[in-house]
């Protein structure tokens, strides 16, 4: 059993303990998870520029390679929108292939079922 005089000391170490712990198991993995946000953010901005960009090269491509007239203009933005519909369509389907339950806890944590039966 502690003396008087040690309480005020044991209570001060136990504040400093329980604010490095706090900070070790709370603050720091938080950091890490707002960095790995952020390069998430940074990512997808990327992505969008670069389905922007490529969207355009391929609507000048098709342009370039129907004659010349407005009616053929009007056709290679069509057809460029249509392309990329379609390629959207067909990342969105192999991005969903394979999930029961899109953002089901189930595609990440195995049932016990399954674990049993290995």
């Amino acid at each position: 059993m502690p003396s008087v005089q040690e309480i005020p000391e044991l209570i001060t170490e136990s504040l400093d303990l329980s604010k490095q712990y706090l900070k070790q198991e709370t603050v720091e993995p938080a950091k890490r998870l707002g960095k790995a946000a952020g390069l998430g953010v940074a990512a997808a901005m990327l992505f969008g520029m670069a389905t922007f960009l490529g969207g355009v090269a391929v609507n000048r491509w098709i342009i370039r390679l129907l004659p010349d007239g407005r009616a053929w203009s009007g056709l290679a933005y069509v057809l460029s929108a249509v392309l990329l519909v379609a390629i959207a369509g067909i990342v969105i389907y192999l991005g969903k292939r394979g999930y029961e339950n899109p953002g089901s806890i189930k595609d990440v944590i195995p049932s016990r079922a399954a674990a049993d039966e290995e």
